[in-house]
């Protein structure tokens, strides 16, 4: 009897050590069936999904795209920036999407709809171009953050003239 139990353990390990050489083309094989499927597995998931939904053509997006990547919001240059043209006056903030153009006034207070890259104040022939902080240029003191800008002219004398217009940029102008 001994001799019996003996002999079918060592047929259990006769086998195994005969089918070990298969493991390796068997794995071989199965990669090689599992990789392309892998591509479609979305569509074969949604197949099964929508099996019994009389609905046509909802898993078609997956066969013809298998891998759905979001896409990036195109990410704006740096070099983008806008001449101001001071010829044209207040039409060129007019007919550009990214400006708004305010009436004259001493002092005064905007709120924009996006942030606020650059403040023009014109006073008499003269442009002032302002940037996101405080300043203080002694005629003009301008504050810009974020969407919101505030203003004040307190100088006084021929160089600090009245303000006939302000220029609110949401893109920056170029120096």
């Amino acid at each position: 009897m001994n001799l019996r139990k003996m002999l079918k353990k060592s047929e259990r390990g006769q086998a195994l050590a005969e089918y070990t050489v298969l493991f390796p083309p068997v794995l071989l094989i199965s990669f090689m069936v599992l990789i392309p499927l892998s591509t479609h597995a979305n569509y074969i998931f949604c197949e099964m999904l929508y099996a019994l939904d009389p609905s046509a053509g909802q898993c078609e997006q997956w066969l013809n795209n298998p891998v759905v990547e979001e896409e990036e919001p195109p990410v704006p240059e740096e070099d983008e920036c806008v001449v101001l043209q001071e010829e044209e006056g207040g039409s060129q903030c007019d007919q550009h999407e990214l400006c708004d153009h305010l009436p004259g006034l001493n002092v005064g207070s905007y709120t924009a709809s996006d942030d606020i890259d650059a403040f023009v104040i014109k006073a008499g022939k003269d442009y002032h171009v302002f940037e996101t902080g405080l300043t203080d240029d002694g005629c003009y003191y301008v504050e810009i953050e974020g969407n919101h800008v505030s203003w004040e002219r307190y100088g006084h004398g021929s160089e600090c003239k009245d303000v006939s217009h302000e220029q609110v940029w949401k893109t920056p102008l170029c120096p």
